[in-house]
């Protein structure tokens, strides 16, 4: 009995502590979604093995990824994966660390809240893949495909000779469902504004030559416009919150 009464009171004791611990406890920083993490990584991993590859390997890695035209012409011989695989290439090579860390912490942020939003995230498709990271990918891969197609656009429209890549196409599209998932329509056309607003302040003040790259506004554009068209299909507005995102 004296025994019983000691267990039942170590039990109370116990229960007691229990209660005064909160019940969870946030890690300082709490990655809850990690593809855009993921994402982030493989393309840091991309430009650092870009820089260690020897020149000619670099030549032809540029060659093989970067978005490339020539007084309106878009297409060339002798290109490693063809003229079309760049359209979604481009997002692999970038110009230096601050391109890259920038657009990788970008679609992090972006690509967080984007999960976080998505319709019927406890259901996964065919009841195996994790729908949340599904549709981060497919809004990252068609933001880099149509912003792709809206820089040849422009450069066939202007005759443009020039050359783009990094993967703030796929970015850009996960900006515009970042605006959907936190604050719907309203917040989306905001952060439209926002992007162009920074894009033509860089040009226009010459801010590409002070160390800035010069932004492939009409890759910007075309990758939002990816986001724009799924995010209703995709998310829910006002799904997400910043203050959910760590």
């Amino acid at each position: 009995m004296r025994d019983l009464l000691v267990q039942l009171r170590l039990g109370t004791y116990i229960s007691k502590m229990n209660n005064r611990r909160p019940s969870s406890r946030e890690p300082m920083l709490n990655i809850s979604e990690p593809a855009p993490l993921v994402l982030a990584v493989i393309l840091v991993l991309c430009h650092a093995g870009f820089l260690i590859a020897p020149d000619a390997l670099q030549q032809t890695i540029r060659m093989a990824t970067a978005l490339v035209a020539q007084d309106g012409q878009l297409f060339f011989d002798g290109r490693p994966l063809g003229n079309y695989a760049p359209l979604l290439t481009h997002t692999l090579a970038h110009a230096d660390w601050t391109h890259v860390l920038m657009n990788a912490a970008f679609i992090f942020i972006f690509g967080v809240l984007t999960i976080k939003a998505t319709k019927n995230a406890h259901n996964p498709i065919l009841g195996r893949i994790k729908r949340g990271p599904f549709v981060f990918l497919l809004i990252f891969l068609f933001g880099a495909l149509l912003g792709g197609l809206a820089q040849w656009a422009l450069w066939i429209l202007i005759n443009g000779s020039a050359y783009s890549i990094g993967a703030s196409t796929g970015g850009a599209a996960l900006f515009a469902c970042a605006g959907w998932a936190l604050g719907g329509k309203e917040r989306m056309l905001g952060f439209i504004a926002i992007m162009m607003a920074i894009d033509a302040f860089i040009i226009f003040s010459g801010g590409s030559s002070s160390g800035l790259h010069n932004p492939a506004w009409a890759g910007h554009f075309g990758g939002f416009m990816a986001g724009a068209i799924l995010a209703p299909k995709l998310l829910i507005p006002g799904g997400a919150s910043s203050s959910r995102m760590f």
